[in-house]
């Protein structure tokens, strides 16, 4: 069930369902909770945040609020027991996220936890991990008039981070960065492609990255910047912290 509403109507909606129904007599771990979550300002990158969890009845939620140019702090009606939180620029409904073939994964920010609010109501102020690689791409090769394509094994996560398995396939030109999903392994493909003749060459990206030590399971994902020289039969992968160079081993 997806609900669209502002987020300073949740916040009188959340109080209200809150206390109605529930008395002092009652047992109070059968009653509903408030769970209060503080946003940080929008800005170019983040502007919309999904937060799916579930609601005094047990059902996944997934409410939708447009964050603000000052920092706001919203809050929701929440089930006692425990329950998945998942808070990301991307909706999480239905249980997951994933990125349809042929589409560039977007910039995908996630927070993901099992919440439970033992009293009546509980502040969060979550920190978001960058679950997405940046990869720049030039090819000193003097080749014109092709195309990249990078294919990877897995296109997306559910909401306890576990990654979906599935083709993901994204085409961009040389010198323009493409976002890649968190992988689950080193298969990721890099292919070289001309309009006319198809695939020139295919080159096992994921493995490169792997023996330069990229870390597909960081908190926060890293962005790589990926030079390939066919002259020289090489391939530099650079991120903020290393640089590391090979020689290129073409699989096709």
């Amino acid at each position: 069930m997806w609900q669209r509403r502002s987020c300073f109507l949740l916040i009188l909606a959340s109080l209200t369902l809150l206390f109605f129904g529930c008395t002092v007599k009652e047992d109070r771990t059968l009653c509903p909770a408030v769970l209060r979550l503080g946003f940080p300002s929008a800005s170019d990158s983040l502007s919309v945040l999904y937060v799916t969890l579930d609601n005094p009845s047990g059902e996944e939620t997934t409410h939708t609020c447009t964050l603000e140019p000052l920092p706001v702090q919203v809050s929701y009606p929440v089930t006692r027991e425990k329950f998945p939180l998942c808070i990301a620029t991307e909706s999480f409904a239905g249980g997951g996220f994933r990125i349809k073939e042929g589409r560039e994964c977007p910039r995908l920010f996630v927070y993901k936890a099992t919440a439970r609010v033992g009293g009546e109501a509980a502040f969060l102020s979550p920190s978001l991990r960058k679950e997405y690689c940046r990869m720049d791409v030039r090819l000193e090769s003097g080749q014109r008039n092709v195309s990249l394509c990078i294919r990877g094994n897995y296109c997306g996560m559910d909401k306890s981070g576990k990654l979906l398995p599935g083709r993901y396939r994204a085409t961009f030109s040389g010198g323009q960065p493409v976002r890649v999903p968190r992988q689950g392994d080193s298969s990721l493909l890099l292919d070289v492609e001309d309009k006319d003749e198809g695939v020139l060459r295919s080159f096992a990206i994921g493995e490169y990255l792997a023996k330069a030590g990229y870390d597909w399971n960081s908190p926060s994902l890293e962005d790589v910047e990926i030079t390939l020289n066919f002259a020289e039969s090489t391939v530099s992968l650079k991120t903020k912290l290393w640089e590391h160079n090979f020689t290129i081993a073409i699989t096709l």
